[in-house]
């Protein structure tokens, strides 16, 4: 369990927060800008930083790396999988997908929030995080003030395959590229 969680409810603090996201976040969209357009970030509804500022409980989840050399042998020297790290990032991953899960079943709604280098270094500032920790993930809690329409997904028959790899349901490149113009228009 190399995981922990600051839980954060100050005002001021989630304030804070939001505000160094939201300079942070520019970063995020020059570099989006120079991709290709069929591969930039879908657009979405703009949450702004108040969705941290005004969310009743912030909560940080950061890693302790070292705590990952007591998993599995393989973890640690098999390169399958994702490569080496990968077994501590779906451990992660994990770890918040079922916090929104738990969230879901009590009625609330959240956000992930992804944390980026440079976000990283002020959260870590203004959080006190130890520079051993990593600051992983970042999730907004509290009750939803809209309910977002549901996100588009592949129908079971594009994705699962029986046996073996369904050779006719492979998507050559174009293919990819055709399916992100169709999503980028809904």
């Amino acid at each position: 369990q190399p995981w922990e969680f600051i839980v954060v409810k100050n005002p001021e603090t989630k304030s804070k927060m939001a505000g160094t996201w939201a300079e942070c976040i520019k970063e995020n969209d020059i570099i989006n800008m120079t991709r290709i357009e069929e591969l930039r970030s879908a657009p979405q509804a703009p949450l702004g930083p108040h969705a941290l500022k005004d969310a009743p409980v912030v909560i940080v989840v950061c890693a302790d790396r070292r705590a990952y050399q007591a998993t599995v042998l393989a973890a640690n020297f098999i390169y399958g999988e994702g490569g080496p790290g990968a077994t501590f990032l779906k451990g992660m991953g994990n770890a918040v997908h079922n916090l929104q899960l738990a969230a879901a079943a009590l009625g609330l709604g959240s956000e992930w929030v992804s944390v980026s280098r440079l976000w990283e270094q002020s959260l870590r500032t203004l959080l006190d995080v130890p520079p051993v920790l990593e600051i992983h993930t970042v999730v907004a809690v509290g009750y939803p003030a809209v309910t977002p329409p549901r996100p588009y997904r592949r129908e079971l028959k594009e994705i699962v395959h029986f046996e073996k790899y369904d050779t006719n349901k492979y998507r050559s490149g174009e293919d990819v590229i055709q399916f992100l113009r169709r999503l980028r228009q809904r």
